[in-house]
């Protein structure tokens, strides 16, 4: 892990604006948000790029009220410098603090309006009685939480052994309890605290946790275009439908799909096994929901200094100053002040020592950077064609 302090452009603050759920349009709520936030990160990860927002600020009271009520899935936009989005999700936890109460709400994912239950029956006209074969219930909908929410929330539960009709009964009792985000109260009577909101939004990345993918299709396909399908499955629309950037990966995987599996497990899996050659790859939204699908670079993007009083990230072509919140995950550093005279790898970057794989940057407003680093390997993605898992 890398820690960098003190940016560029230190002192700036980074635009922060928050709108209406994109599932009932995009007016904006707040767009002075950076001047009254407290403490605000982000972060960005190799899988699925845009992953997480954390920010507290003290608005009045009414606000703090409507937050509770209407706060969940609000849609986020961080901006660079330059005034583009870098940083985009939707709001999914909330925690209030007013004199001594404290009230949480969410997690925004832990909602269900669309339930089905995985079971196994008990045949009873065998003896002894035993298991059967596993099967679904139906989908059980609720129509006035996809009405508030604006959007189309799956869960898939799962029972052992249970009798005919137990799990459709169970489904229904759990909608019930689902179908609205929880809340949570913790009242210390005799503290005073100044009045805040902490916000907690993720990355769109993480609604493909919120609906399935079935396919009946038999054989295999290209992993690229099984990507695209699980993308255009999206129930909600929240994902473009521009695919240019999903590159051609002829890697075979299997095109049947019927366990009403999350997209989000599928997604995952498919870019864990790269390319044909063993290559990693990586998978993520950009501003505007635009998906990406493709091969880490095998150039460096950055260049770090760990001596110089001056700039300590600078484009590694350009040699230009680079915003801290502008650094992306899936990308190359290079330390250029250390082991001054070895030879630098241009082939494969993983043999250099000086080299960073950035699998997380971690922004922390106003000018504070982490750049963890994760590990390269062939073997990773073979195992993964193999459908194994790490070796010890």
């Amino acid at each position: 892990m890398a820690t960098i302090i003190g940016s560029p452009v230190a002192g700036k603050l980074q635009p922060v604006v928050i709108y209406e759920p994109l599932s009932i349009g995009r007016q904006i709520i707040d767009e002075t948000l950076a001047i009254k936030a407290t403490s605000l990160q982000s972060v960005k990860q190799v899988f699925g790029n845009y992953w997480q927002l954390k920010f507290t600020y003290s608005p009045p009271r009414d606000i703090i009220e409507d937050w509770i009520q209407n706060g969940l899935f609000r849609h986020i936009e961080m901006y660079t410098r330059g005034l583009e989005i870098g940083w985009e999700g939707f709001v999914d936890q909330i925690q209030t603090n007013i004199g001594g109460l404290t009230i949480g709400v969410g997690p925004a994912l832990d909602i269900g309006n669309k339930v089905c239950c995985e079971y196994s029956y008990v045949d009873t006209t065998i003896s002894p009685p035993a298991m059967g074969k596993r099967d679904f219930t139906d989908w059980y909908e609720s129509a006035e939480s996809q009405a508030k929410y604006g959007l189309t929330l799956e869960k898939v539960l799962s029972v052992g052994g249970a009798a005919p009709g137990v799990p459709d009964q169970i489904v229904q009792t759990a909608l019930q309890d689902i179908q609205w985000a929880q809340t949570q109260e913790q009242d210390n009577v005799n503290a005073q605290s100044h009045p805040s909101v902490t916000i907690t939004a993720l990355g769109y990345i993480h609604l493909a946790k919120a609906y399935t993918y079935t396919s009946t299709d038999t054989g295999a396909q290209d992993a690229s275009a099984k990507m695209t399908a699980l993308i255009a499955e999206d129930p909600n629309g929240i994902y473009s439908s521009d695919v240019n950037y999903i590159d051609e990966n002829t890697t075979q995987v299997k095109a049947y799909e019927n366990d009403r599996a999350p997209a989000w497990g599928l997604l995952r899996a498919i870019t864990a096994k790269g390319d044909a050659s063993f290559n990693r790859w990586m998978f993520g939204f950009n501003r505007g929901r635009v998906p990406y699908y493709r091969a880490i670079p095998t150039e460096y993007a950055y260049s770090r200094s760990l001596y110089s009083r001056g700039v300590p990230l600078t484009n590694y072509r350009s040699g230009d100053p680079v915003d801290f919140f502008d650094i992306d995950a899936g990308r190359w550093a290079f330390y250029s002040d250390i082991l001054v005279g070895r030879e630098q790898a241009t082939d494969d970057l993983r043999t250099d020592p000086r080299s960073l794989f950035i699998e997380s940057a971690v922004f922390m407003a106003p000018n504070d950077l982490n750049m963890i680093g994760g590990r390269v390997t062939s073997l990773d993605q073979f195992m993964a064609q193999l459908g194994l898992g790490g070796i010890g």
